[in-house]
């Protein structure tokens, strides 16, 4: 594959004007040939649709619990989270039944 190099934007200025027409052409070439990949869309990967999933902060609300000790949970493993992207989200109907399926443990 051959990569399509043009002048760097601040350079333009640089660019003799008998050559213009010659990278107005090859900036036309680019502009064709990456249409068909800007035109569609890109694909987002993320949990599955259906599903409605919140932030730590609605789960926190939710549960009378601050919103770190969500964070921590989900670190620990003890409540299920997804990833999306970078963020993390929340099926709060999965915490709460993975909240019911955990043993009460007592604060002395």
């Amino acid at each position: 594959m051959r990569l399509l190099t043009l002048p760097p934007v601040a350079e333009i200025e640089k660019v003799p004007r008998h050559e213009a027409p010659v990278e107005m052409a090859r900036l036309a070439a680019l502009l064709v040939a990456l249409a068909p990949r800007l035109a569609t869309p890109p694909t987002v990967s993320g949990p599955p649709t259906g599903r409605n999933y919140v932030t730590a902060k609605i789960v926190a609300d939710a549960l009378s619990m601050r919103t770190d000790r969500i964070y921590e949970l989900a670190r620990q493993g003890r409540i299920p989270c997804h990833k999306v992207g970078r963020a993390v989200r929340f099926d709060i109907d999965e915490v709460r039944a993975s909240f019911a399926h955990q043993p009460q443990t007592t604060q002395h």
